[in-house]
């Protein structure tokens, strides 16, 4: 009985030091304090966050979204400077009236007509003066018909009669270089008209015979 008392008391007494261990490692220079449920410590120092933790991390589709818009509006307000600075385009040419429709146009021609008639009947008779003079009147008209682009076949006729009498009369007048001038306009009118008529064709005839009568004469 006393040797299981003895043991009895020390077991109490193991049990005593074990309630009278220390639960602080100060001894031992380690935490006196359980790290579990406390704040870990930062080993980059200084108290910055680390980089890793979520509400540093950005939000990717709201950054792409924002760079979109703020691309979108440089490219359009570059579209607006480049529109402002690009030249203004240039106003389409209207095309130039044409004169064979206008109300003058067809009284000139049928004025110059007449006068051919008149300074032809002239020279027929001898009258080589006045023939002249009506033929001076006559020019001016007969540049207005044939300033337009595309003169009508009667105004064309009344300016090939004129230069054919203008014609006649220098070569009447021995002036065989100048008369042969003249009917070269009129070989030049008629021969790429078209459509040829035996109208114009009998002009043409009348141009190259007055032109070879003017070599004709000249080689004498």
């Amino acid at each position: 009985m006393k040797m299981l008392g003895q043991r009895i008391g020390q077991r109490r007494d193991a049990t005593r030091a074990l309630a009278q261990l220390p639960t602080r490692w100060g001894s031992l220079a380690c935490p006196t304090t359980h790290p579990i449920g406390q704040k870990a410590v930062n080993p980059r120092g200084m108290g910055t966050p680390s980089p890793f933790q979520k509400s540093s991390l950005p939000n990717s589709k709201k950054a792409v979204d924002k760079g979109w818009e703020s691309s979108s509006r440089f490219f359009l307000a570059c579209a607006l400077v480049l529109a402002a600075c690009a030249p203004a385009p240039a106003p389409v040419p209207k095309p130039p009236p044409d004169p064979t429709t206008e109300a003058w146009y067809g009284p000139v021609t049928a004025q110059l007509a007449a006068m051919n008639r008149q300074a032809e009947a002239l020279l027929r008779a001898g009258k080589s003066d006045p023939a002249a003079a009506v033929i001076t009147q006559g020019q001016p008209l007969s540049l207005r018909l044939l300033a337009a682009p595309h003169p009508t076949l009667a105004a064309m006729e009344a300016a090939s009669d004129l230069d054919r009498l203008y014609a006649a009369m220098l070569l009447a007048n021995k002036n065989y270089g100048w008369a042969r001038l003249a009917f070269q306009k009129n070989v030049s009118r008629w021969k790429y008209w078209r459509p040829q008529t035996p109208d114009t064709a009998r002009r043409l005839k009348l141009a190259q015979d007055g032109i070879a009568e003017c070599d004709r004469r000249l080689g004498q």
